[in-house]
């Protein structure tokens, strides 16, 4: 996925869930455009998933919902997919995403960081949940963010002080804080 410099969004490769966003599930040897908008400002894309924010700051999301990773809503099925970009709530004023493997990290203009999908390991920083998976955005801890990475069940975020907070997965020492012991909650990364 990319975007041009006139703000024209495009997609090319493997489109089996719809990833690419063109409302197809056609692979694409080429670059191909989606839609007829000039107002996107940032993509994320892994190999089924798609997020986006426009330059009016809403997010849109396509491909795949497993683990409610769209972040739509149970309205959809956790096995569907989306071949178009469809937005995420009404707000206006996300700054960034990150797709993680199973979850998303995502930041509101005022530094909120939320999270959806699958909590596996403790991936969305939400703590313990009732169910695995969480299906919209929701908060992660009440302080402000300025960036977020989501990775294989695990995520790393920065706060205004610069300080790195990790949690999720650590079998194999991704949150780099000297142990293997994850953690459900964002915990602060001890160099």
């Amino acid at each position: 996925m990319g975007i041009r410099t006139d703000g024209s969004l495009w997609g090319w490769g493997g489109n089996h869930v719809g990833q690419i966003g063109d409302g197809t599930i056609i692979q694409r040897l080429t670059p191909t455009r989606v839609g007829l908008d000039y107002n996107w400002r940032q993509v994320t894309a892994d190999n089924s998933l798609t997020m986006a924010v426009r330059t009016n700051n809403t997010l849109w999301v396509w491909g795949t919902n497993n683990q409610f990773r769209l972040g739509v809503g149970t309205g959809l099925a956790a096995n569907a997919f989306l071949t178009a970009p469809s937005q995420v709530g009404t707000h206006a004023d996300w700054a960034a995403v990150a797709s993680g493997l199973q979850h998303v990290a995502a930041i509101r203009s005022n530094g909120l960081l939320y999270s959806w999908g699958s909590n596996t390991n403790g991936g969305t920083g939400l703590g313990p949940l009732p169910d695995a998976n969480t299906a919209v955005p929701t908060p992660v801890g009440g302080t402000a963010w300025t960036h977020a990475s989501a990775g294989s069940q695990f995520t790393l975020a920065i706060r205004p002080d610069g300080t790195l907070w990790v949690w999720g997965a650590n079998a194999v020492g991704q949150l780099g804080n000297g142990t293997n012991t994850g953690s459900l909650v964002p915990v602060p990364q001890i160099p």
